[in-house]
């Protein structure tokens, strides 16, 4: 699965048109240095695609998809001065990718709310194993917004506290938190408009955050 992922988020790299040759740059290099400091692997990465090619090639051994999510946020705050319109667009676009890879949108198509719709990802999730039931709560609120209670086991925490002590914000004054985004993006793959997520309360991995339609 990792190895999917990894494919997503570089897919969600190459289609981002905002992503300059500058800022391309400095994502290889920070996933480069992430790399080196948490794995202890030495990985140069030349292009966008080596980086694709050798990230797939430890996903097995190591949380390369952690490893990308520090990257972009890290690449975007050192260009621009914070985490926004890159870290979101493709945190929210690798799991568009996944959901058609997968054949799962029949399965979400005739979702009503965005909590239905959050609520059958997230079924599909605990089916194949990647979450447990009580990791993630929704909540439905009033104008079509919904309460996330997360818990358990955070693919990116480890990324997420690393930016977060070396302060890289996003729009809220937050660390973007991936793992609701994604969910945001599921609900833009199906419904076709455009939701975030805003992070309420920040204690990973039991982190409270909103997601809303735009």
């Amino acid at each position: 699965m990792n190895q999917h992922i990894v494919r997503a988020i570089v897919n969600g790299i190459r289609k981002a048109a905002i992503i300059t040759d500058d800022v391309l740059r400095l994502i290889l290099s920070c996933t480069s240095d992430y790399v080196q400091k948490n794995f202890n692997l030495n990985l140069d990465f030349q292009s966008l695609d080596d980086l694709e090619k050798k990230l797939v090639e430890i996903a097995d051994e190591h949380p390369a998809d952690e490893a990308l999510v520090y990257g972009i946020g890290k690449a975007e705050s050192t260009n621009v001065g914070a985490a926004g319109v890159i870290s979101r667009r493709v945190a929210k676009g690798a799991p568009k990718a996944l959901v058609e890879e997968f054949g799962l949108t029949s399965q979400l198509s005739d979702s009503k709310n965005l909590h239905e719709v959050l609520s059958k990802y997230k079924a599909l999730l605990v089916r194949i194993g990647q979450v447990k039931e009580e990791d993630i709560i929704l909540t439905s609120l009033e104008d079509e917004q919904v309460d996330v209670k997360l818990g358990g086991f955070c693919p990116y925490m480890n990324a997420c506290q690393s930016l977060n002590r070396e302060g890289v914000f996003d729009i809220f004054g937050n660390v973007a938190c991936v793992r609701t985004l994604i969910f945001a993006g599921i609900a833009e793959a199906i419904f076709r408009k455009s939701y975030d997520a805003k992070v309420e309360k920040y204690n990973p991995p039991n982190c409270r955050v909103k997601i809303f339609e735009l």
